[in-house]
């Protein structure tokens, strides 16, 4: 029912803006003095008009737009839709002038000034736009009341990238003061942009000036917007930031995103996977090839940042069978639904299991055999395990000491342990975990199975390290 009440309301609508266009129309035409002949020409045509140019607004689909969430692409086709109308009247208005005579003098009563059906054209766009333009604001304004009962205190920032990325976010910060971010200017290297004003924030300068900019405007933060931006971009930026005093973030995936649409709910501070983009290493490929082509791959924390990429480039060596080792089930699901499409053909075993359970890890590695290892799984974030340290020590320590023994028990041609650059001189739980389990890993070297346990240069960035 209300839907139904909603669309004759806006059915109405649409007509009455076309009804008062054409009638602001004659009076535009005639200096706002309509002469008598000419209402009674207003009187008779104005019905088919309207209509006419209403029939040619559905024809072109403006009917089914959501005035709620109308944008250039609907007033585009608005503005179309109002001038065929306009090329239709004037073709009709042309004939009947031609048909002018003394036989078919009735005909002037319906024949209205070229002038009028500019004007009304012009002024229908504006008024069938208008409204719908009118309507979305006041939704917005709505919404940012809603949202602004609860709104956090504005947190000032600077945007890097004026590109499309940056227009679409500084769109939805308009929208939800909620968030508390306020930008305070863009940040661009294309010199022709500077100066410029983006969606109402104008661009600053490019990001060798970003220290200077953030002092003058104040900035507590940094939004990373740009697009695709590799990871030595990110990383200069972030070191300025640093430089500058000022706390760094993205929207993660931003650049993945394939429908044009920003969820800036996901912004979050610039991570470490962030910066890993680094030129291309050259790698041993015979060596990787022989390590991994038909042979049984076991890859522990399969579904986080690290494991997950080592098994997409492990497919490029064609194992014989894949084993997707995590204890995260949307995890696992998500790289196990994501492995099966790159690689229909490959055998994968998506296996849950924590690393700290001797006894599921014992019925993996004796049903399947594995003969290399690359043991990921780890609690990896600094802050979070200083302040649970006892569990950075049990999956770090125990778990990798657990996972490195049963590869040593179990015979495993090749064992390799995915570490960190902060387990060189550790200054935190989890880099002193870290090294402790590289330490006990380097102890198995007597075994039977091969054991390396690179550091930082083993975090992928586009190849597996084995």
């Amino acid at each position: 029912m209300r839907r139904v009440t909603v669309r004759a309301a806006q059915v109405a609508i649409d007509l009455s803006a076309l009804a008062l266009a054409l009638l602001m129309a004659f009076l535009v035409r005639f200096d706002g003095e309509l002469p008598t002949e000419m209402w009674g020409r207003a009187a008779l045509v104005g019905p088919y008009v309207v209509v006419g140019q209403y029939v040619v607004l559905l024809l072109f689909g403006v009917g089914r737009f959501s005035w709620r969430y109308v944008g250039l692409r609907e007033v585009a086709t608005i503005l179309g839709a109002t001038t065929a109308s306009f090329v239709v009247l004037l073709g009709i208005r042309l004939v009947l002038g031609e048909l002018l005579g003394e036989e078919t003098a009735y005909l002037r009563h319906g024949v209205v000034p070229i002038g009028v059906l500019a004007v009304d054209a012009m002024l229908a766009f504006l008024g069938t736009g208008g409204v719908r333009v009118a309507r979305r604001l006041l939704g917005e304004r709505l919404e940012r009341g809603r949202r602004g009962i609860e709104s956090r205190p504005k947190i000032p920032t600077l945007l890097v990238g004026a590109g499309q990325s940056g227009l679409m976010m500084v769109r939805e910060l308009a929208s939800r003061p909620d968030l508390g971010i306020e930008p305070v200017g863009f940040i661009d290297d294309d010199e022709t942009k500077v100066g410029t004003f983006v969606h109402g924030v104008r661009v600053l300068g490019t990001i060798a000036d970003l220290e200077r900019h953030a002092v003058e405007r104040g900035a507590q933060q940094l939004l990373v917007t740009i697009a695709s931006a590799p990871g030595s971009v990110l990383r200069d930026i972030v070191a300025r930031a640093e430089r500058a005093g000022l706390a760094a973030k993205i929207v993660p995936g931003l650049w993945e995103l394939a429908d044009g649409s920003v969820n800036v709910s996901r912004i979050r501070d610039v991570a470490i996977e962030d910066l890993l983009g680094r030129a291309p290493v050259v790698l041993d490929r015979d060596l990787i090839e022989a390590s991994t082509t038909g042979r049984t791959v076991l890859v522990t924390g399969a579904g986080g940042s690290i494991g997950s990429e080592l098994c997409r480039q492990i497919l490029r060596f064609r194992p014989k069978k894949l084993l997707l080792v995590e204890r995260a089930e949307n995890a696992l699901f998500q790289i196990e639904r994501e492995i099966r499409r790159l690689a229909p053909e490959a055998e994968v075993f998506a296996l849950m299991a924590d690393v700290t359970d001797r006894p599921r890890l014992e019925q993996i590695f004796a049903a399947h055999r594995p003969e290399l290892v690359l043991h990921a799984a780890a609690h990896k974030h600094v802050p979070l395990m200083e302040e649970n340290p006892a569990e950075a020590l049990k999956n770090n320590v125990g778990g990798s000491a657990l996972v490195a023994s049963i590869a040593h028990e179990m015979g495993v041609d090749r064992f390799v342990m995915i570490s960190t650059d902060k387990a060189v001189n550790p200054s935190s739980v989890m880099g002193a975990t870290k090294r402790v389990a590289e330490m006990f890993v380097q102890s198995l070297r007597r075994s039977r199975a091969r054991v390396s346990s690179p550091s930082a240069s083993a975090t992928c960035s586009g190849q597996p390290a084995v």
